[in-house]
């Protein structure tokens, strides 16, 4: 079904991305959504913070969803929002990676820009998602990368 609904939005991503480019508006870079944990033997060296975190040391699995992401922008702005009963694999463009593990937990990280400057947010899959905002500001070199709440635990078991 994700597969059918990103061939639907491609001439609606087109007509997206060439307004919101005309406007310096929302263009998405990339967007990941699955299991955004990092591989623990991983997990010191990229807390060091020199280097962005690459999708393949990510535990996974996890999915592109660049293109479905960059069609919930309207108007400069995307806003989707979350409970405990609605998952983002609701989405058009979206579906859960790990259908048989409830145990996972899903994430969503958007790296993108907005008035030409670089912006990136992570929420969980029940978590509202609202943008642009300005604490997404990228600060430094380069962004942090995929980096969700459940890596703390990660860190608290070691």
């Amino acid at each position: 079904q994700a597969a059918l609904d990103l061939r639907n939005m491609e001439v609606e991503l087109q007509r997206i991305v060439q307004k919101e480019q005309k406007r310096r508006g929302v263009l998405v870079r990339k967007a990941l959504y699955g299991n955004l944990q990092l591989r623990a033997e991983l997990l010191h060296e990229v807390l060091q913070g020199e280097r962005p975190i690459q999708p393949e040391e990510l535990q996974g699995p996890w999915i592109d969803v660049t293109s479905a992401v960059q069609c919930l922008v309207e108007q400069s702005a995307i806003r989707v929002h979350g409970s405990a009963t609605y998952s983002k694999a609701d989405l058009p463009g979206f579906y859960n990676p790990t259908p048989l593990n409830s145990q996972v937990e899903l994430s969503l990280y958007v790296l993108y820009d907005f008035r030409e400057t670089l912006h990136e947010v992570i929420v969980d899959d029940r978590e509202s998602l609202t943008m642009p905002l300005r604490k997404h500001l990228v600060s430094g070199d380069h962004p942090r990368g995929p980096f969700p709440s459940s890596n703390v635990e990660l860190l608290l078991r070691r």
